[in-house]
C-alpha cells in the first residue's frame, strides 16, 4: 500500500513542476483515481465490505430499496411500537421476496412482527441506529465530543452540521441558534455549518429588506463566535439572498478579518457567476485588509426536491437538467477557482467523493501551486476508505458531519434520503463504487465520464435557466397550466413593489354595462380597502328595478345571437382573452390587493388560474366540435360570484357559459366590484359583445331576488353560501342552479405522520388568506398519541405565532384582514370558548384596524359543537382528538358539507381507507388541501357543498352539465353485463321501447366500463399524482308521475344499476317524507312535481332535474356520479 501512496505522491509532484495541457491533465488525473482506488481498496476495513455488500444489494433491488426508504421514514415517527410492527409486517408481507433479505430471515421477521411487534419494533430502531450511527454523529454533547476526539486523532477535522425538527416558527429559530452557539462554545468544534433556513424560520423573498435584517443579525451572533461558519446552500430560491447576506455582514468593520465560508452548488448553472462574483468581491475586501474567506464547491444535494418543485409550479428546472452538465460545470468552477490569484483571496474545499473529481482538483493544485488553499470535504460515513485514502495524500481533509439526538433521530431522515439516492442515482459515482475495479468495464466507463466532463467544461452555460421577467412583455408559455411568478428573480420583486406602490392610493369609478352602454348611475356605493377599513378607493354604479328589465330583454335578444356564433369563434375569444389576462396581471393583482386584501402571492396565484379557466375551456370546447348544436343554447345565465376570488372564479363562470351558448348577466360580489369591472373588460376586449356580457352591480333586496326569480335567467351559477343557494331554491325550486357552496374541511393526521410535514400542511391550509377560502382548513383532527404530544402542540402554536399579521400592502404580511368585519359567528368563534375547549393560541384584534385578526387555534373541541360544524370563514382552527385513524374520518364525515379534506400519513393502508371513506369533493394527502389547480385538481364538493349537477370547475364535465344534453347522440355500445340483461328480460315494454332501452343501456355500459369506473390519472407529476374517480351520488330519488314514459323509467333505473346508485323510486305522496328527512338530495323526475311537493321538498335538495334521460351514457351517467379529485405527494424529500 505504501509503493501505491508513493506512487500517487510523484503523480502529484510531477503535476507541480510540469506545465500541462487539458488533455495531459485529465490522463494524469485517471492514473491518480487508478492508484486511489487501489489504495483505497487495501484500506477498507472488513466491517466496511460487509456493509458496503449489503447496501449494494439494496440499492440493485427497487423494492429492496422501497422497503428501506419505508422503515426508516416511519420508524421513529410513533412511540406506538406495536403500530409501527403491524405496519413492519404489512411491509414485509406485501412482496414476496426481497433481494436484501434471505427468504427465511423474511419469514422469520413477518411471524415476530406479527406476534411480537413491540419488542421486534425496538430491535429494529436499536439496529437502525447501529447502522446509521457511521453517517449520523449523535447529537448528545458526550458521545459527540467522543466522536470528535477519535476523527482529530486520524488527522480529520469536521465541520458540524445540526439536523433537528423544521423551523417552522421563530421560537424554534432561536432554539436553533441558541444550540448553534452551545456548539460552537465546545473548544473541539471550531468549523460548523448553517442553512439560513434553519436560523430564521420566516424568510420572504418579497419582503427581502426585512428577511435580510433578521438573518444579518442572527448571523452575526455567531460570527462573533470567531468559530469558522460555512452557510449552506439548500433550495434555488435562497441562493441570492444567502450571497447577499454574507457578502454584506462580511463587509462590515467588525468582520471585516472574519474568515467565513459559504456552499456554492455546481448543479445550479448559476453557481458559476456566483463564484466569479464572489471571488472579485474577496479579492477587493482583502485589498482592504479584510481576511480571506472559503468556498465550499460541491455538486449539490436537492435535485430531487428542485425536479419537484420545477414540475409541480411548472418553471424551468432551476438546475441543470443532466448529470454530464453538472459534472463539466463542477471542473469548470474547479478550474476558475484555483487560479494563484484567486486562491489568495478564496481558500477552497472540494466537496465530492467522486476519485476521479479529487484527483483532477489534486492534479490542479499542484499545477498552480495552491495547496495550502484547498482541502478536500466528505460526507461523514461515506465511504470512509476514500477519506482515508485523501488523508494520506493530501493535508486537509475535512468531514461533513451531520448530527441529531437520540430524540431527534426522525429529524435525519430528510439527510439520510438524500444520501440513498445519491448512492442509488445511475450515473452518481458512489452507486458504482461496490464493483468498482481500475480493470473493469464500468471504471472505464467512468473515466469516459470524466474525461467527457472536462473537455465540455469549456462549453457548459452559466447563467440562469429560470428567466421570468414581469416586467417584459408577457407570452403565452409552453406549459399546460400558466406559471405563478418566481418571487426568487430580482425583476419579479421589482416589479411586484411597483404594483402595490401604484395601486395604494388610486382611486377610480365604476359605471354600469348594460345593453352595451356603460352606464353611470346616481345609486352608487363606496368600495373599501380591507386594509385601510376608513379610506374609499373607488364608488361604482348600482342597477335599479327599471334597470333589471333592460338587462334581461338585452339578454333575452342577445342569447339567441351568441348562440348561433360557432365553437370556433368562441375558442379565439377565450384565447384572446387570456392573452389579455397575461398582458394585465399586475392590473388584476393591484385591484384584488387594494378591494380583496389579498396579499399579492394569493392575487398572483388567482390571475394563474383564471387564465388556465379560459385556456382548458377552451381545449375542451375544441373536443366538442362534433357536438356544436349542443352548445348552442341560446339562453341566459346569471353569474354571481364571490369576493374571495374575485378574479378566477367569475373567470370561469363566465367562460364556461359563454362556451355553451349562454348570454351572461354578471353580478359581481359587492366587496368585489373592480376586480370583476377589470376581468369584464378584458372579455370585452377581446371581442366578446358588451350586450353578450352585462355587468351589473345591485343590491341584494330588491335587485338581486328581481334576477334570480325571474323565468327569462334559465340558469345561474353560484359560488357563495350555502344558505344563500338554498335560499334561492326555496323561492324558484325549479331553478337551474350550478352552486359552488361552502365547506368545513379537516385534514386528519395520523400517529404514522410526518409530524412536522403536519404542522406545515396545516399552517399554510388554515391561515392562507386570513381562513377565508372556502379550501381552507377548520378542524385539525388529531389521533391521540399526537393531540397528546407536547412537542407538536409546540410546534403548531409556534408556527403560527410566527405568521406575521398586517395590511395586504405589506410585502411581509402573511395573515392579511378580513375582508370586512367578522361576522356573528366568527365573532362567536374568535372571542369565545366552547364547553371543554381551550385556547392553544387566543386571537388578537389589531386595535387600529378592527378587521385584522391573529390566527387563532382552539384545542379540546368536541363533536358536534358549534366549532365542529359551522363554516366560520376566518383565520381560527379548531383542534379535536380521535382515538383512531375511524373515528377521525366518522369525525370529519359528521358535518353537513363535504368540500376538502386532507389526510397527513405513512402509513399506505391508511391511505387506501381514507380515499375509501371519506366524504369530500377534493381529498389532498401529504399536502395542503387549499390551490386546487384547473386540469390537475378539478373543483367542487358534495353533501351541502355543492348544488345542481356538481361537477367540477376546472374538470372534464363541467361543460358538459351546461350543454343541452337532448342533442347528444348516442355514443359507444358495449355488451350488457348479466344483472342489466336480466334487468332488460324483466321489462314489459314493446319492441321498439325496448330496442331504445338496450340503445342506451349499452352506451352506458360501455362508457362506464372504458371511463368512469377507471380511476383516471388526470395529471401526473414529479412527486405528485393527480387522480379523477367517480363514486355514485347519494342519496338518489327517482320521482314518477302518472303519464311518464316506461321507457325513459327504465333507462334512468338501468342507469342506476350500471353505476351502482341506489335511488329511492316512487311518486311525489311516496317520497315526500324521505326527502324532508334528507340532506342534499339529488332528484330525478321526467315531469315537473306539483308545487306542494316543490315547497316541501326546496330546503332539501341539491339538485332537481327534471329532463329525460340521454342516450348517450358520457352524458347520461354524470346525473347519477360525484367526481372525486384526488391529490397526493408522493415524494419525501424530493425522493420518488
Amino acid at each position: 500500500m505504501q509503493d501505491l501512496i508513493s506512487q500517487a505522491k510523484s503523480i502529484l509532484q510531477d503535476a507541480s513542476k510540469k506545465q500541462m495541457n487539458l488533455s495531459t491533465q485529465v490522463e494524469k488525473a485517471i492514473d491518480l483515481a487508478s492508484l486511489m482506488l487501489s489504495i483505497s481498496s487495501s484500506m477498507k476495513r472488513r466491517s466496511e465490505r460487509k456493509r458496503e455488500a449489503r447496501l449494494a444489494k439494496i440499492l440493485k433491488d427497487p423494492a429492496s430499496k422501497s422497503l428501506l426508504a419505508s422503515i426508516t421514514d416511519i420508524c421513529f415517527r410513533t412511540k406506538d411500537r406495536r403500530r409501527l410492527g403491524r405496519y413492519f409486517y404489512f411491509l414485509l408481507e406485501k412482496q414476496k421476496r426481497y433481494a436484501c433479505i434471505s427468504p427465511w430471515v423474511q419469514k422469520i421477521a413477518c411471524f415476530f412482527f406479527k406476534i411480537l411487534p413491540r419488542c421486534s419494533t425496538w430491535v429494529l430502531q436499536r439496529f437502525l441506529r447501529s447502522q446509521m450511527g457511521h453517517v449520523i454523529a449523535p447529537g448528545e454533547a458526550r458521545p459527540l465530543r467522543k466522536r470528535i476526539k477519535k476523527w482529530k486523532k486520524q488527522g480529520v477535522k469536521v465541520n458540524l452540521n445540526r439536523l433537528g425538527e423544521a423551523i417552522l416558527g421563530e421560537k424554534e429559530a432561536q432554539k436553533r441558534v441558541e444550540t448553534i452557539l452551545k456548539d460552537l462554545a465546545a473548544p473541539n468544534i471550531s468549523i460548523i455549518s448553517v442553512k439560513i433556513s434553519s436560523i430564521y424560520s420566516q424568510i420572504s423573498l418579497l419582503d427581502w429588506d426585512t428577511t435580510l435584517t433578521e438573518l444579518k443579525a442572527r448571523l452575526r451572533l455567531l460570527y462573533r463566535t470567531q468559530k469558522c461558519i460555512n452557510l449552506d446552500m439548500e433550495e434555488y430560491k435562497d441562493l441570492a439572498v444567502t450571497l447577499q447576506l454574507f457578502t454584506e455582514v462580511l463587509d462590515e468593520p467588525e468582520f471585516l478579518t472574519t474568515s467565513a465560508g459559504i456552499a456554492l452548488q455546481s448543479y445550479l448553472p448559476d453557481s458559476f457567476d456566483a463564484l466569479t462574483r464572489l471571488t472579485s468581491w474577496a479579492i477587493a475586501r482583502k485589498e482592504r485588509g479584510g481576511a480571506p474567506i472559503r468556498i465550499r464547491i460541491v455538486k449539490g444535494a436537492n435535485l430531487g426536491m428542485e425536479k419537484v418543485e420545477a414540475s409541480i409550479k411548472e418553471w424551468p428546472q432551476a438546475p441543470f437538467s443532466s448529470k454530464a452538465e453538472v459534472d463539466a460545470n463542477f471542473k469548470k468552477m474547479l478550474r476558475f477557482a484555483l487560479q494563484p490569484e484567486h486562491c489568495a483571496a478564496v481558500q477552497i474545499g472540494v466537496g465530492s467523493h467522486n476519485l476521479f473529481d479529487i484527483a483532477y482538483a489534486m492534479i490542479l493544485a499542484h499545477q498552480q501551486h495552491v495547496n495550502p488553499s484547498v482541502s478536500f470535504e466528505m460526507l461523514a460515513g461515506m465511504a470512509p476508505s476514500i477519506q482515508r485514502t485523501v488523508a494520506a495524500l493530501w493535508p486537509e481533509l475535512l468531514l461533513y458531519c451531520p448530527v441529531a439526538a437520540k430524540n431527534d433521530f426522525y429529524s435525519a431522515v430528510a439527510y439520510l434520503f438524500r444520501r440513498l439516492e445519491e448512492n442509488s442515482a445511475p450515473d452518481d459515482f458512489l452507486a458504482h463504487l461496490f464493483d468498482l475495479d481500475s480493470q473493469n468495464q464500468e471504471w472505464e466507463n467512468q473515466a469516459t465520464r470524466f474525461a467527457k466532463s472536462c473537455q465540455e467544461s469549456s462549453k457548459v452555460e452559466s447563467g440562469p435557466r429560470r428567466t421570468q421577467n414581469r416586467l417584459l412583455p408577457a407570452t403565452p408559455p409552453a406549459t399546460r397550466n400558466e406559471p405563478d411568478t418566481d418571487w426568487s428573480l430580482q425583476p419579479n420583486r421589482t416589479w411586484a413593489h411597483h404594483i402595490l406602490t401604484t395601486w395604494k392610493n388610486s382611486k377610480c369609478d365604476i359605471p354600469l354595462v348594460i345593453d352595451g352602454k356603460e352606464l353611470f348611475s346616481t345609486n352608487r356605493a363606496i368600495g373599501w380597502d380591507p386594509s385601510q377599513p376608513h379610506r374609499s378607493i373607488h364608488t361604482y354604479s348600482l342597477a335599479v328595478d327599471s334597470d333589471i328589465e333592460k338587462v334581461l330583454t338585452c339578454a333575452v335578444k342577445q342569447a339567441d345571437n351568441w348562440g348561433k356564433s360557432s365553437l370556433s369563434e368562441r375558442i379565439a375569444y377565450f384565447y384572446k382573452t387570456a392573452d389579455l389576462l397575461r398582458e394585465n396581471r399586475q392590473t388584476l393583482i393591484g385591484s384584488m390587493v387594494q378591494e380583496a386584501g389579498k396579499i399579492i402571492t394569493e392575487a398572483d396565484g388567482e390571475v394563474s388560474e383564471a387564465i388556465d379557466f379560459l385556456t382548458y375551456y377552451a381545449k375542451r370546447l375544441s373536443k366538442e366540435q362534433g357536438n356544436e348544436k349542443a352548445f348552442q343554447r341560446a339562453k341566459v345565465a346569471l353569474v354571481l360570484t364571490p369576493w374571495n376570488f374575485p378574479c378566477s372564479i367569475p373567470c370561469s363562470a363566465i367562460t364556461s357559459a359563454l362556451a355553451c351558448g349562454y348570454s351572461v348577466i354578471f353580478k359581481p360580489a359587492p366587496e368585489a366590484v373592480l376586480s370583476g369591472w377589470q376581468l369584464a373588460s378584458l372579455f370585452w376586449q377581446a371581442g366578446i359583445p358588451k350586450e353578450v356580457l352585462q355587468f351589473v352591480p345591485c343590491h341584494e333586496e330588491p335587485e338581486g331576488w328581481q334576477l334570480i326569480e325571474d323565468p327569462r335567467v334559465d340558469i345561474v351559477i353560484l359560488t357563495g353560501a350555502t344558505a344563500t343557494a338554498k335560499g334561492f331554491l326555496q323561492k324558484r325550486p325549479l331553478l337551474r342552479l350550478f352552486g359552488e357552496t361552502g365547506g368545513k374541511n379537516s385534514i386528519i393526521v395520523s400517529n404514522l405522520s410526518d409530524r412536522d410535514q403536519a404542522v406545515k400542511e396545516v399552517i399554510h391550509s388554515a391561515f392562507g388568506y386570513a381562513g377565508q377560502k372556502c379550501s381552507a382548513c377548520s378542524l385539525l383532527i388529531l389521533e391521540e398519541e399526537v393531540y397528546h404530544s407536547k412537542n407538536f402542540r409546540e410546534q403548531l402554536l409556534d408556527a403560527a405565532m410566527s405568521l406575521r399579521t398586517g395590511p395586504s400592502w405589506d410585502p411581509g404580511t402573511i395573515i392579511n384582514p378580513l375582508i370586512r368585519p367578522a361576522s356573528p359567528h366568527l365573532l362567536r368563534a374568535l372571542t369565545t370558548l366552547e364547553r371543554g375547549e381551550k385556547w392553544l393560541l387566543k386571537p388578537v384584534q389589531d386595535k387600529d384596524n378592527p378587521q385584522a385578526w391573529s390566527p387563532g387555534i382552539k384545542y379540546g373541541v368536541r363533536r358536534g359543537s358549534f366549532t365542529h360544524q359551522t363554516e366560520l370563514f376566518g383565520p381560527l382552527l379548531g383542534v379535536m382528538c380521535a382515538k383512531s385513524i375511524a373515528e377521525a374520518m366518522a369525525i370529519a364525515n359528521q358535518t353537513p358539507y363535504g368540500l376538502t379534506s386532507g389526510l397527513i400519513s405513512l402509513d399506505k393502508r391508511e391511505h387506501e381507507l381514507w380515499t375509501k371513506t371519506i366524504r369530500a369533493g377534493n381529498c389532498y394527502i401529504n399536502r395542503s388541501i387549499t390551490g386546487a389547480i384547473v386540469d390537475r385538481q378539478p373543483f367542487g364538493g358534495c353533501k351541502s357543498s355543492s348544488f345542481g349537477t356538481g361537477m367540477k370547475v376546472g374538470g372534464p364535465n363541467y361543460l358538459l352539465q351546461l350543454a343541452d344534453k337532448e342533442l347528444y347522440q348516442s355514443s359507444g355500445k358495449s355488451i350488457l353485463n348479466p344483472i342489466i340483461r336480466n334487468y332488460v328480460r324483466s321489462l314489459t315494454l314493446s319492441k321498439d321501447d325496448l330496442t331504445y332501452v338496450k340503445e342506451g343501456l349499452m352506451s352506458y355500459t360501455y362508457w362506464w366500463n372504458s371511463y368512469f369506473s377507471k380511476q383516471q390519472t388526470i395529471r401526473a407529476l414529479i412527486g405528485q399524482n393527480n387522480l379523477l374517480r367517480y363514486t355514485p351520488k347519494s342519496p338518489v330519488f327517482i320521482l314518477t308521475h302518472e303519464g311518464d314514459e316506461q321507457k325513459d323509467v327504465a333507462l334512468l333505473i338501468g342507469a342506476c344499476l350500471i353505476v351502482g346508485c341506489i335511488p329511492s323510486l316512487g311518486n311525489a305522496s311516496e317520497l315526500i317524507g324521505q326527502i324532508t328527512k334528507a340532506q342534499a338530495a339529488h332528484i330525478r323526475a321526467l315531469q315537473q312535481p306539483e308545487d306542494y311537493f316543490l315547497e316541501a321538498i326546496s330546503p332539501h335538495i341539491a339538485c332537481l332535474d327534471i329532463s329525460k334521460p340521454s342516450l348517450n351514457g358520457r352524458i347520461e351517467l354524470l346525473s347519477w356520479l360525484r367526481e372525486v379529485s384526488l391529490s397526493f405527494d408522493y415524494h419525501r424529500y424530493g425522493s420518488l
